[in-house]
This record gives C-alpha cells, sequence and structure tokens, in this order.
C-alpha cells in the first residue's frame, strides 16, 4: 500500500505494471479458483469427483494396455506354432487334407452305400433279433444265434445284397480320407460331420453282420470278405481331424475285432485267410492319428472361441454358462483362449503312441486345467472331457496287440495240432516282434484255459493291474458285466458255436 501510494503520488508511469508483477508472483485463492470459468474451475469446484475420474482414466488405460498385450501374445504363441507347421486355422485344417479323386477314395465310395440300407424299413418283429442293425444283443462268443434271429439276419442281408457288393469293391480302393467340408465357424461344420459319420458306422454294422451271418452258415467264403471288409473299413475316417472322428473310428476298429473273434468260435477260418486277416492288423493300434486330431480340435477352439466368435460359442452353451457380454469384456476372454491353447498344445504334444506315459501326461493337463483361475471359464468347461476319449484310444491299442498275439496262436495251432506255450514261441514265424501292453510295456497276456486260449491287455482306467484275464468274453453272470481286463478267447475247435447260452462268470 505505501508504494502504491507513494508511487500515486510521484505520478510515476510504472506503477501499474509494479502492481502487475507483485499480484502475479502472489498465489491465488481457493476462492478465486472455484470463480474461475472452464475446465480448470470445474475441477477446482469438484476435487473428489475429478480425482475418481483420474484414477478410471489411469485404470482404462492400464486396461487398454493390458488387453492389447494380452492379444500380442495370443497372436505370437499361435505364430510361433504355425512356423512349426501346425495347423492353427480352418484353412490350415483343408490345405493338409490329400487331394484324393472321388473315384479313387474309399471313404467317398463307402458313403454313397449308406442311403440304400438306412432306407431299410425294418418290420418291428425283426428289430428284437437282429444284432448290430436291431436291437439284439449279442450271445457270448462262441455261442450260435438263435433260428429266428439268423432268419432275420438272412432277410436283412438279402435287402442289402447289392450294398455290400459296392462296399467290397469300394474297400479294394488303396486311398482314403474323410476330408471335412470345413466352414467358418466350425461349429456349422459338425452337422455335416456327424452325418458322415453315422453313414460310415451304420456300413460298418452291415459288413460286421454279413461276416458274422456267413460264419454261421459256415460260408467260409463270404466270411473272409466280410471279415476283412470290416477290419478295413476304420481307415475310412482317417483325415476327419477331429475327436468325435477319432471316436467313431475307435468303436468300428472295436466292432471289427469283436467280430472278428466271435467267426473265429463260430467256425474253424482257414489259415489262408488269417494270414491276410494278421496283415490287415499290422498297425491296427495307430489306425487312429490322435495327434491331428487334437490340432484339429485346437483349431476349432481357436475358430469358435476367437475374441470375434465367443458369442457365437456361448450360444452352444447351456443358459447357465450363457454369458454374450462375456465376449465384449477386455483382457479376460484372451486370456481365458491363451490358456485353452496352452491346454490344447500340451495335448498335442503328448500324443505320441498310446501307452501309460501319455495317459500321465494327459492326465497332468487333465488337473492344470481343474486348477486354472476362475475367469477361464471356457478352457474348463471344454478340456476335461478329453481324457476318457484317450482312454479309448489305449484300450483298443491294447486289444489289437492282443488280437494279433490270438491270431498267430490260432495259425500255429492249425500248422502244430495244439497251441503255444507262450506268445514269445509265435515269433519270428508268426509274429515278427513280440506284442507289448501299452499299459506296462510288458508282453500282451497270453494263457491257456479249458476253453482254448486267451489273451489281454490290462488297460483299465480305474486300476491299470492285471485281473488275470478277466475279459468276460464267454462267461458273465448278467449281459450288464464289464470286464476288468481286455482282450479275447479262441476256442478249441470242438466248442466253436456250441458254448452254452449261459454260464457263471468266471472273467473268460
Amino acid at each position: 500500500e505505501f508504494i502504491r501510494w507513494s508511487t500515486a503520488a510521484l505520478g510515476c508511469g510504472w506503477v501499474d505494471q509494479s502492481e502487475r508483477v507483485f499480484m502475479t508472483d502472489q498465489t491465488p485463492s481457493a476462492e478465486s479458483e472455484r470463480d474461475r470459468p472452464g475446465v480448470m474451475g470445474w475441477f477446482a469446484r469438484h476435487p473428489k469427483t475429478s480425482v475418481a475420474l483420474c484414477f478410471l482414466i489411469v485404470a482404462v488405460l492400464a486396461v487398454f494396455g493390458l488387453d492389447q498385450k494380452a492379444n500380442r501374445s495370443l497372436a505370437g504363441r499361435i505364430a510361433a506354432l504355425r512356423a512349426k507347421g501346425e495347423p492353427m486355422t480352418v484353412q490350415d485344417l483343408i490345405a493338409r487334407q490329400p487331394k484324393i479323386p472321388d473315384e479313387q477314395n474309399m471313404t467317398v465310395a463307402l458313403l454313397r452305400q449308406d442311403a440304400a440300407s438306412n432306407g431299410i424299413k425294418v418290420p418291428e418283429e425283426m428289430v428284437s433279433k437282429l444284432p448290430l442293425v436291431g436291437n439284439l444283443v449279442a450271445p457270448l462268443s462262441g455261442t450260435r444265434w438263435k433260428p429266428e434271429q439268423l432268419d432275420s439276419a438272412r432277410w436283412y442281408l438279402g435287402k442289402t445284397k447289392a450294398q455290400q457288393e459296392a462296399i467290397h469293391q469300394a474297400c479294394a480302393l488303396k486311398q482314403s480320407s474323410m476330408n471335412v467340408k470345413w466352414t467358418q465357424p466350425m461349429l456349422n461344420s459338425y452337422s455335416a460331420l456327424t452325418s458322415d459319420l453315422s453313414n460310415i458306422r451304420q456300413v460298418a454294422r452291415l459288413v460286421n453282420l454279413a461276416a458274422l451271418a456267413y460264419a454261421h452258415e459256415g460260408d467260409q467264403i463270404g466270411a473272409e470278405t466280410a471279415i476283412l471288409d470290416a477290419l478295413h473299413i476304420p481307415r475310412a475316417l482317417n483325415g476327419s481331424d477331429n475327436l468325435i472322428g477319432a471316436l467313431v473310428q475307435i468303436s468300428t476298429q472295436a466292432m471289427a475285432l469283436d467280430t472278428l473273434e466271435r467267426c473265429i468260435n463260430l467256425c474253424v477260418i482257414p489259415e489262408s485267410v488269417l494270414s491276410k486277416v494278421q496283415t490287415e492288423l499290422i498297425g491296427y493300434e495307430k489306425t487312429a492319428d490322435y495327434r491331428a486330431c487334437f490340432q484339429g480340435e485346437r483349431v476349432a477352439f481357436l475358430d469358435n472361441l476367437s475374441i470375434k466368435g465367443v458369442a457365437s460359442a456361448l450360444a452352444q452353451l447351456p443358459p447357465a454358462q450363457n454369458s454374450i457380454w462375456w465376449s465384449y469384456v477386455p483382457v479376460i476372454p484372451t486370456l481365458d483362449i491363451k490358456a485353452g491353447l496352452e491346454m490344447h498344445t500340451d495335448l498335442v504334444t503328448a500324443m505320441d503312441k498310446p501307452d501309460s506315459r501319455m495317459l500321465a501326461a494327459v492326465q497332468a493337463v487333465k488337473a492344470r486345467v481343474a486348477a486354472l483361475p476362475p475367469y477361464c471359464v471356457l478352457s474348463k468347461i471344454l478340456i476335461p472331457s478329453m481324457y476318457r476319449s484317450v482312454v479309448l484310444w489305449v484300450r483298443i491299442a491294447g486289444e489289437s496287440l492282443a488280437m494279433q498275439a490270438a491270431i498267430a496262436a490260432e495259425r500255429f495251432r492249425l500248422a502244430t495240432g495244439h497251441w503255444p506255450d507262450n506268445v514269445g514261441a509265435l515269433v519270428p514265424k508268426y509274429l515278427s516282434v513280440i506284442p507289448l501292453d501299452p499299459i506296462d510295456g510288458k508282453t500282451i497276456r497270453y494263457a491257456i484255459i479249458p476253453e482254448g486260449i486267451k489273451t489281454w491287455s490290462i488297460c483299465d482306467d480305474s486300476n491299470n493291474q492285471d485281473d488275470g484275464g478277466d475279459v468276460r468274453r464267454i462267461n458273465k453272470s448278467k449281459q450288464s458285466d464289464r470286464p476288468k481286463d481286455y482282450g479275447w478267447v479262441i476256442l478249441n475247435p470242438e466248442l466253436r458255436g456250441k458254448m452254452p447260452t449261459s454260464q457263471p462268470a468266471s472273467g473268460h
């Protein structure tokens, strides 16, 4: 005030400038800040809201950064796997399908035969009398059908004679691949795929029924043709690149092996035919390509559950798990998909060969899936169900190797008049190598029993121990009895086709 008064009195011209300088150096009062117009004034009037808004902006930027990082990580992982030559997209799956002309593809030829046999109207009174294509539960191995059951089979086979011949011609083709017409999203492809798989299975049922009927009638030529075709049909499912196809392939293999044992136990199959059968069985345990199938499952996982496709994929889930908003949540869906990708990749890596080490690796992945964070919703839902399918692959491998040993033993008996003492006696004339149980790496089990011989694998997912060949092939207390081991019984010649319809359970 003194300066102001003094300079005013002296009439100095720098008074206003001095005042401006002086006032500029002072801190504005809170009151003046709140009165200030514009954004800064609004912040001053709302300090708490301003702080919250700043935190929100920082959080949004952080989430955006994390989302971008997660997406880059996922894209980088996919690119690294693809660089190794592994299929990661629908286009990759299509590109690796064999280019087999339709007229040379056994799968295509077999699919042309399904409609005729499916269109046959089986009279209601015959449905319960037909095995495989009807509801009749197959009797114990070595037990003949009742006359009315055989008559029903003859009727059905008479209606499908042309189809049987066409199927035989199709099985003569050297190449086969089920080239699935994949689309995006892959979910839309499964309806046509399921239909084709069902049709191949129906064809397999027809051929297996024919083999059994011919064996009942003692028609060795007809039985030989049908048995070899039945063993060959599972190869038509090569290249399906999905777990459903692999499971159907395994089921057709199991059906063919079951039919083979039953045919041998109904009549004596000549050594020349058994030699052809054994050639067909070489490598049978590796027919299903689970590594390719799990690669296909991984592609399906990425395609159907990608950020774009999460909403459509969730629409397929039960209502309680269907949350469309999930696709719009940042970061978390990508982390979920990344976790699922890694689990699928570990499963692909584990699919070396069907044995106990593979089962242990898959079990470890299953445990890791269970331990995933709660936000990995999709990975937790989709992956655990795969373990059971791998168990079935190991089981069919064991059954196939046990059948190879059984066929070799039957050939030995035809040549010598008696059963071999052990599997080692079959090498090298009837087996190139001793077949090993996929569970413990020991020789496939073999035993001479009063009724003949039995061979088995110990593969059972509940205990994986040898239960003494409890295969339940010729003895059951009831139809629902499940075996503890998996394998086959080949009867002595005098018992073939003459086994009683029921016996107390003894495990044979």
